[in-house]
């Protein structure tokens, strides 16, 4: 647990599970990449269905407090966020989390 799976990973995985090359894996991930932000930018949807689904939030101006005394109020101006959502498939794999690895120690 805690693995950090880096890009290298990813293609490598990529290539062994699909029979691809390598390097065709590494030019689909780099054009999926590509593609998910050019589509933020240009403020659509990407879902990959049952895994994850990206896509911007707009945030109109607001007042905020502060934590530490919510008597103080900060402007925040308008801004556009990122949102992700797991899909049922990723929930899911989070449950088997428990059931393979346990509490952390």
């Amino acid at each position: 647990m805690n693995r950090v799976y880096l890009k290298k990973d990813i293609v490598r995985y990529l290539g062994r599970d699909s029979g691809y090359s390598q390097a065709v894996c590494e030019e689909v991930l780099d054009s999926f990449g590509n593609l998910l932000v050019e589509a933020i930018e240009n403020g659509d949807r990407v879902q990959l269905y049952g895994i994850i689904d990206v896509e911007t939030q707009f945030v109109p101006e607001h007042y905020r407090g502060n934590p530490q005394d919510n008597s103080i109020k900060v402007k925040v101006n308008d801004k556009y966020k990122l949102k992700v959502s797991a899909g049922k498939r990723l929930r899911d794999a989070v449950k088997q989390t428990m059931i393979k690895v346990g509490k952390p120690e």
